[in-house]
């Protein structure tokens, strides 16, 4: 079993002010975005999205 990789968490408004630099980041390492202290929208890495979809 892999080590558990860590999650960039990040505001939605910062999200917002800076969409491109996340949809990048998203590619290689997980995301998750919060409003008002809560995680909204855990987005796991794309490798990992791929990796499942040939299973």
């Amino acid at each position: 079993m892999r080590g558990r990789m860590s999650m960039i968490t990040v505001f939605s408004a910062e999200f917002q002010r800076n969409f491109g630099l996340y949809q990048d980041k998203a590619l290689t390492e997980p995301v998750a975005i919060t409003r008002n202290g809560r995680e909204r929208l855990p987005c796991p890495e794309a490798g990992l999205i791929i990796s499942y979809a040939y299973l």
